[in-house]
């Protein structure tokens, strides 16, 4: 249940508080400490994966 909570939040600053609906120019890359990157499976560079979606 931790764990969601955290993806949740990881999530929203992912693609949260964007205002043009281009996932290229609104989703980010977020940098963590390494329990939050276990958590979350090292999904770090979600910009990446928007422009390279072979990326995981």
């Amino acid at each position: 249940l931790f764990a969601a909570q955290i993806l949740n939040v990881r999530g929203i600053s992912e693609h949260g508080l964007t205002s043009t609906g281009n996932e290229f120019v609104d989703s980010r890359t977020i940098l963590s400490n390494s329990v939050v990157s276990f958590l979350s499976c090292h999904v770090n560079y979600h910009l990446a994966h928007h422009l390279f979606p072979g990326i995981p």
